[in-house]
């Protein structure tokens, strides 16, 4: 378990700005996850752990691997992640995120509670019944399905690229996915993410404004 020392502090607009773009030829892991998540760590030097609502994941963070940049002991794990697979799978996890984001938000918007906002996007997007109380069920029934699963769709996320030297502070092989994982609860610093890629125009338009609003 990795535990970081933790100072809420927004990260500099020209920093953000040097962070922002395609990521780089030699990149060794790829993280994929949205758009919001992102703003967190401009806002805090954080990059936000797993999701609260999967416990399996809560406090890690997972990454993609390119084969050819990882140590000897890990390359024959995966002998098959080229950068370009390594890249399409983290742009799918990038993709599946921003739309549960967004559909939770959409739900938190209407006077739903977190925790049971997420169990509303579980519902919509992975199916089953959840135990969410009578009155949130009724602010659920209320809401546009139709319009927020087309807005979700527009949301492609972003791919984070981390510095190769997080390989030196205890990944760990993921048992059920071809990835690699770091537990911090805490989230990452942001001295260990190399580049944000965003995957779509909504993503490069909400950075823009961020950006904008901030001195």
């Amino acid at each position: 378990m990795i535990f970081f020392s933790r100072s809420h502090m927004r990260m500099p607009k020209e920093q953000i700005r040097r962070l922002i773009g395609p990521i780089s030829e030699g990149a060794a892991l790829l993280h994929g996850t949205c758009v919001e998540a992102a703003l967190k760590l401009f806002e805090t030097g954080y990059l936000p752990s797993g999701r609260r609502c999967f416990k399996e994941l809560r406090g890690y963070i997972y990454f993609a691997p390119v084969n050819s940049e990882m140590p000897p002991g890990l390359r024959k794990e995966f002998q098959n992640f080229d950068r370009a697979r390594a890249l399409e799978s983290a742009a799918d996890y990038a993709g599946n995120h921003g739309e549960e984001r967004y559909i939770t938000e959409q739900a938190v918007a209407a006077g739903i509670p977190e925790a049971h906002a997420e169990k509303v996007m579980l519902e919509w997007i992975y199916g089953g019944n959840y135990n969410i109380p009578k009155r949130e069920r009724e602010l659920v029934n209320n809401l546009d399905y139709e319009s927020i699963i087309r807005q979700a769709s527009n949301r492609k996320g972003v791919v984070i690229e981390a510095d190769r030297s997080i390989l030196d502070i205890g990944v760990e092989l993921d048992d059920e996915d071809d990835a690699v994982k770091l537990h911090c609860p805490r989230g990452l610093p942001a001295k260990y993410v190399k580049r944000i890629e965003p995957q779509g125009p909504e993503e490069v338009q909400i950075i823009n404004n961020y950006l904008a609003r901030i001195s």
